[in-house]
């Protein structure tokens, strides 16, 4: 519930503006600003009321607090499309209701991005690694990785199912080298067990 004295209403957190189409990429960055101030909890539902010693008053300054930091995120033209709001938890919301694209279309299309991601001539591979990188992290959000649901306390599907998906990303970013990688792809596919991306 900690406010300290260098956190200003209006402060913006974070450079990346909330526009009609970025709504990924400035959750990204307001989440981990707000968790830079310990106040992630207010807005993802963790904290629904106030609790002692926080009193009502507390309770009220941190919310007027958290919707200006995140109203500062947001572009004029935006925000100007939202209503008014008393909790930081509704404005959080809203936002995403309005503009996060969790539609089929979407998905679709970072599939399509995904296929046809190869390095292009005068690419470095850093590069071609980060592009695929970005859209990997964007599939993540809309298809996580299976959890178990049996009672079984042994059972490690979901660490099954990361380890597949890891090895055919390591196959899409391999495949998708120029040409001239072709010997040092051929040196990473022989290795057993194969090597991890990072790598």
């Amino acid at each position: 519930y900690y406010i300290g004295p260098n956190d200003k209403p209006g402060d913006k957190l974070t450079t990346v503006s909330l526009k009609l189409n970025n709504y990924d990429d400035w959750l990204y960055s307001i989440e981990h600003a707000l968790k830079s101030h310990r106040k992630i909890g207010f807005v993802n539902g963790t904290y629904n009321e106030p609790t002692p010693p926080c009193t009502q008053e507390d309770w009220d300054v941190i919310q007027s607090m958290l919707i200006s930091w995140i109203l500062a995120t947001i572009d004029p033209e935006v925000r100007r499309l939202l209503p008014k709001y008393k909790t930081a938890k509704k404005l959080w919301d809203e936002l995403k209701t309005k503009f996060s694209q969790t539609d089929g279309p979407r998905v679709q299309h970072l599939h399509s991005e995904l296929h046809d991601c190869k390095q292009a001539s005068g690419m470095t591979v850093a590069l071609y690694f980060a592009k695929l990188t970005q859209i990997w992290e964007e599939l993540d959000n809309y298809e996580p990785i299976v959890g178990c649901t049996c009672s079984g306390s042994g059972c490690n599907v979901g660490t099954i199912y990361q380890d597949r998906r890891d090895k055919e990303r390591l196959h899409k970013f391999l495949h998708g080298l120029l040409p001239i990688y072709a010997p040092l792809r051929s040196v990473l596919l022989s290795q057993s067990p194969l090597p991890d991306l990072g790598r």
